[in-house]
């Protein structure tokens, strides 16, 4: 006997969804109804059965040494996995079509791959709690679940890995290029010039980055140093989240204090749940942290026995509270989700970027398009390229300048434009300076 009814649940949902979504259209609202409709009526009986078994939903996974099986190589995933159910040793991803499509698949055996690596990485087994571990243990099973059918994953299937192999691998072809890797794109491009692919979504941009022009004269020799500048500069900026993800998955986080990362994230205890307001207790050896965390305002609460590695996260704001104790509301009631316990307080990525002063990543992402606009300036003409000083002054400041194919008085004439935009540039320079003195 159901405590709630089919129809009692797909109106809650449908009217959580219209006050999240004031404008939503009627007719999604109704495609909505009809896949709940169809789930519920075949899955009623599974989610009763699971009422006692230990499940999670939207839990996250951080393996920074996820091991393939095909090639025994580690990569970093972060994810969100729809539910593990832990007691049948049960892996759940959904989707909406009636076929999960290929790249469903890909994911699932992705977060499969993730998970069973936590226990097979004698560091990362380290950083698990005893319990944690034990619940990890097993076969586990990957499910596709859909509003009609249920899809199970074949996790022997090397094409499948291979895929996942090859799509990891162009990644850190792009991020860490090598000569054999570039040739290995270069050959399987789905281009092949003057034949373009013209569905291809980057085939606008592509076509304005491969123009052939010819000033400034510059051009060649310019390209690629300044693509080695955005390279740095795409590390830099990929570092920054990147840098927490890795200590926090690596390290406990006592080490972590004792080797002096001054991020926010905190252990605590929590004192006390009413409705959707959480009180923490931090622990003493986090207390240097306490003004980063509160000024993050945003922080993501780890119940125990998970893990920053693995584990659900509760999107909390930070509210005023004494010194050594955190209130924490949620965007939902915890009454009966949470035990009192031990919890571990880390930050989201949108969070994160915020603690970062501002003019630092304003001066970052100028600085990227800048150098991006400079490695595509250029003309095909010369009447153009003579009218247009910022050219003639790349190829002056580089060696490029060519004054044999002008008339005397035209060559004079650069001359004398060119010393002035130097000038001109040079003064601009200067204030710069004097401002970042003052």
């Amino acid at each position: 006997m159901y405590s709630v009814s089919n129809p009692a649940v797909i109106d809650y949902v449908l009217g959580s969804l219209r006050q999240l979504h004031p404008g939503i259209e009627v007719d999604r609202l109704n495609c909505v109804r009809v896949y709940l409709m169809n789930y519920l009526t075949r899955k009623r009986d599974d989610i009763n059965d699971q009422r006692d078994n230990r499940v999670l939903f939207d839990c996250w996974v951080v393996n920074p040494y996820m091991r393939l099986g095909l090639t025994y190589e580690s990569y970093p995933i972060v994810g969100k996995i729809d539910e593990i159910d832990f007691d049948q040793k049960r892996i759940v991803v959904r989707c909406t079509e009636e076929h999960p499509p290929l790249h469903k698949v890909v994911e699932t055996l992705i977060y499969h791959r993730a998970l069973v690596s936590l226990i097979s990485s004698p560091r990362l087994r380290k950083r698990l709690p005893n319990e944690l571990r034990s619940m990890l243990r097993g076969n586990w099973q990957v499910v596709i679940e859909t509003p009609m059918y249920d899809f199970q994953v074949d996790l022997t299937d090397g094409n499948i890995e291979r895929i996942i192999w090859s799509g990891f691998r162009y990644v850190k072809e792009i991020v860490h290029p090598t000569y054999r890797g570039w040739s290995f794109l270069f050959r399987n491009r789905n281009c092949d010039p003057p034949n373009r692919d013209q569905d291809c979504p980057y085939y606008e941009p592509c076509l304005a980055n491969l123009r052939r022009l010819t000033y400034p004269l510059a051009r060649y020799y310019l390209r690629p140093r300044l693509l080695n500048i955005l390279r740095l500069l795409l590390y830099e900026r990929i570092w920054g989240w990147d840098r927490y993800l890795y200590a926090l998955s690596i390290f406990e986080p006592t080490e972590l204090v004792k080797m002096g990362y001054n991020e926010p994230y905190a252990r605590g205890t929590i004192v006390g749940i009413q409705e959707n307001r959480v009180q923490v207790r931090i622990e003493q050896e986090f207390s240097s942290l306490m003004n980063k965390i509160r000024d993050a305002r945003t922080l993501h609460l780890i119940p125990e026995p998970y893990d920053f590695i693995l584990g659900p996260r509760y999107r909390c704001t930070v509210l005023p509270a004494s010194e050594d104790t955190l209130t924490l509301e949620v965007a939902t009631s915890m009454n009966g989700t949470i035990p009192q316990g031990q919890v571990l307080l880390t930050v989201s990525q949108r969070t994160f970027i915020t603690q970062t002063p501002p003019i630092s990543k304003i001066i970052l992402e100028k600085r990227s398009r800048t150098l991006g606009k400079l490695s595509r300036i250029g003309t095909s003409e010369r009447l153009s390229y003579w009218m247009r000083g910022a050219l003639r002054l790349i190829d002056a400041l580089t060696g490029f300048a060519d004054f044999t194919s002008m008339s005397p008085i035209d060559a004079s004439r650069w001359r004398n434009e060119l010393v002035s935009a130097l000038q001109h540039y040079m003064h601009v320079i200067s204030r710069v300076r004097r401002v970042i003195r003052q």
